[in-house]
């Protein structure tokens, strides 16, 4: 058995034979003092996270509320224009959608025009952004017209999320409690059987059993305690990082992230914001992948997996009280291949995960198409 594995089982031995009351040597009672007061620490900055989480809902809620009861105030000429156009100010992040505003308004419900077009500014009835700026058009708009905010990522305070989301009518973002929801599952996702591949659980010196792919743990809400955690984690179990957190390795030449994952038994998957809904394209990398995913992000991923499999088919993070419990999981499961497999066989079963409506979603679901029949339902009679 390989090192870090003798390791592991000691340090869990060692804790249940002093709390058991065993004579310990005074050095002995000190390391479990520590451990005991480390995993207390990890237990109070997750409590932390979830508060936070908790604080943020509460803010979009609300805020939901009051637009919800608030109708637009329809134009001052006598006739309400049948088509809503949406004048998209800031394109970045949405690149493929104004690259072909039309394939995103095909078929809606209701007449809808999606533009960037910014001569257009006088016409629109939506005028959509990204960001913290408030553009300057904003200033000169009509009563009538209506600014709305494209959010890609979180807010990174709720200060700032109840300062920017007041200045706007609607929000369109990952929240349930947005006035157009959209998720980040790749239009390409699929559970391709072909990429499983035999497992070696031979365990020797360079065995590498775990891939953590985490993309920003220094800019985000929640970034210290990712890092904290990942580096942690290192120190127990062989670890390679991708992306720009802690990072040791890269994708191979044409690689993409699922075939990278197929190469280790267990990835761990990061988000950068622990945020309800939040859950963004690479844990779907992990799940189409050959591996076992390990999740930490969004409390509530279990509405994003098949009803009532959320169990079989990931371990999360914030169900072990610090990062050396997870690791005697995995360990766990690398020493028990059977344990280990049943972790995959949901694979082979085709389950149905919940309907998706992405942010490059076309036609009837598109965000356009449901950002111009929210305003329509909205207009004063």
């Amino acid at each position: 058995m390989i090192k870090w594995i003798y390791n592991v089982i000691f340090l869990v031995v060692a804790v249940d034979i002093v709390i058991a009351g065993s004579n310990s040597s005074r050095s002995s009672s000190g390391i479990v003092v520590k451990k005991v007061l480390a995993k207390a620490s990890w237990l109070k900055e997750l409590g932390d996270r979830l508060k936070y989480n908790a604080e943020m809902q509460k803010i979009l809620y609300n805020h939901h509320i009051l637009n919800y009861k608030r109708n637009i105030s329809a134009r001052s000429e006598n006739v309400v224009k049948p088509t809503t156009t949406i004048l998209l100010w800031i394109t970045e992040g949405l690149e493929d959608m104004a690259a072909d505003p039309d394939a995103y308004t095909q078929g809606c419900p209701v007449p809808c025009i999606l533009t960037t077009n910014r001569l257009m500014y006088e016409q629109a009835d939506l005028i959509a952004t990204m960001g913290v700026a408030v553009p300057p058009v904003f200033r000169l708009m009509h009563p009538w017209q209506r600014r709305a905010i494209i959010g890609l990522t979180p807010d990174t305070s709720n200060i700032g999320t109840t300062i920017r989301l007041g200045v706007y009518y609607s929000l369109v973002s990952y929240s349930r409690h947005a006035e157009v929801q959209f998720d980040f599952r790749p239009q390409s996702f699929l559970i391709d059987l072909k990429k499983q591949r035999s497992k070696s659980f031979n365990l020797t010196n360079s065995f590498i059993p775990l891939a953590i792919f985490s993309d920003d743990c220094a800019t985000s809400s929640d970034g210290r305690f990712i890092k904290e955690y990942l580096a942690s984690l290192s120190k127990i179990l062989p670890v390679h990082f991708y992306g720009q957190c802690l990072n040791t390795h890269s994708l191979n030449a044409n690689e993409t992230i699922s075939d990278a994952m197929g190469r280790y038994h267990f990835s761990l998957v990061a988000e950068s914001h622990f945020l309800d809904d939040y859950v963004t394209a690479p844990i779907y990398d992990a799940l189409g992948s050959d591996t076992v995913p390990i999740y930490m992000g969004a409390p509530n991923i279990s509405d994003y997996l098949p009803v009532g499999q959320q169990y079989r088919m990931i371990l999360q993070a914030r169900h072990y009280p610090d990062p050396a419990a997870l690791a005697e999981k995995l360990v766990t499961l690398l020493t028990n291949p059977a344990q280990y497999k049943e972790m995959m066989e949901w694979r082979s079963e085709r389950l149905k995960f919940p309907h998706s409506r992405g942010i490059y979603t076309k036609g009837p679901e598109s965000i356009a198409c449901r950002m111009c029949q929210y305003h329509r339902e909205h207009l004063d009679a």
